[in-house]
């Protein structure tokens, strides 16, 4: 799988290709088919992984903004406040050396089954994964209880609508 960072996202709805990536990118086992530059050659990749992305606005699409979970960011005060005294490799190094242990530590649990049931269908596929990640960690609850609120807010919008209907 793939992890995509991308900064200055607002008009993605202008790259017809760049939207597929993003929106066949939440399920496993999607391939999205591209013709190999300067040929007529068509590939097949799997978009499938973690995405994150950066802009001044949401995208318009709707499909979109369903597949995103949604953080306002706001201002902080930063452990580094100026990186160009860090020595980016060596912080790099740093940095993936914790990711690797922490990879380590989570194969070696057996993964939990999370009792769920409130989280179905659609909600299930696009938020169980993040509800799994975070399980057993200090944020679980807070992560849970945004995702119920996330969900009772896309409820209330779609009450009334021809959607809500089917």
């Amino acid at each position: 799988s793939y992890t995509i960072i991308e900064d200055e996202f607002h008009g993605v709805e202008k790259s017809e290709v760049k939207l597929k990536v993003w929106k066949a990118g939440y399920k496993r086992g999607v391939r999205v088919p591209r013709v190999k530059q300067n040929t007529d050659i068509v590939e097949y990749f799997n978009p499938f992984g973690v995405k994150f992305a950066a802009g001044e606005k949401l995208p318009r699409d709707k499909g979109l903004n369903e597949r995103f979970i949604i953080i306002q960011m706001v201002e902080g005060d930063p452990e580094i406040d100026d990186w160009n005294s860090v020595d980016i490799a060596e912080f790099a190094d740093d940095l993936r050396l914790k990711l690797l242990l922490l990879r380590l530590d989570l194969m070696s649990r057996p993964r939990p089954k999370l009792e769920v049931s409130w989280l179905r269908k659609r909600s299930r596929e696009l938020y169980y994964p993040l509800l799994l990640v975070a399980y057993g960690t200090s944020y679980y609850d807070e992560i849970e209880n945004f995702v119920r609120e996330i969900i009772e807010e896309r409820r209330k919008q779609r009450a009334g609508t021809f959607e809500a209907f089917l």
